[in-house]
């Protein structure tokens, strides 16, 4: 069954459910769910800064906003949310009080501040991410400054000794150019008409 995906405008973040951690191989793991199911969320058009090889298994996209304020202000402050939650249940999840400033200074999301706004996003190509062209074909690159629409999955958080690491996960990528490929679409999720 395919994943729902949310409408980003419409999350009310006081709704978002988040797990208590768990320790899997080494590291405390928390699962954040709205309305009881996984974050899935589409992106608007954005534009992609890195090409993406073929050859490479695990890459970057580097996404920047140009017009999309209200995709970048969604992202901050689901950040802010997040931190807000580490910071008020740190007794309850780890035995002691975390200000929220350190917190803060830990807290390594996907979206980046410095200098022009940028979403950094991981992945994997072998395993958990298909990129599709214009007309759905599946590809195996992405070119550099080509325009984006992407099916985003919220990773929950991954806790380290001095590090929370909160990703966004791509789980499906369509690029704005077509290229001839044999192969066909499978389980495509994205609807290009979704906010019109």
């Amino acid at each position: 069954m395919p994943p729902h995906i949310l409408d980003y405008r419409k999350i009310d973040l006081s709704k978002i459910d988040y797990s208590n951690p768990t320790k899997i191989k080494g590291s405390y793991i928390s699962n954040i769910t709205y309305n009881g199911e996984d974050i899935y969320i589409q992106t608007p058009l954005l534009q992609n800064n890195i090409e993406i090889n073929t050859i490479d298994s695990r890459a970057f996209l580097e996404l920047v906003f140009e017009n999309n304020t209200n995709f970048y202000d969604f992202l901050s402050n689901f950040d802010d949310a997040n931190m807000l939650k580490i910071h008020k249940s740190s007794i309850e999840w780890f035995n002691k009080e975390v200000p929220l400033d350190v917190v803060e200074d830990f807290y390594s999301g996907s979206l980046k501040h410095k200098n022009n706004p940028k979403l950094k996003l991981k992945f994997n190509k072998t395993e958990s991410c298909f990129i599709y062209d214009k007309n759905q074909k599946i590809m195996n690159s992405i070119k550099k400054k080509c325009y984006v629409i992407c099916i985003l999955k919220f990773n929950g958080f991954k806790f380290l000794s001095q590090q929370v690491i909160s990703e966004w996960i791509p789980v499906q990528i369509k690029t704005d150019y077509e290229l001839d490929l044999d192969e066909q679409t499978k389980n495509y999720l994205i609807t290009v008409d979704i906010y019109n």
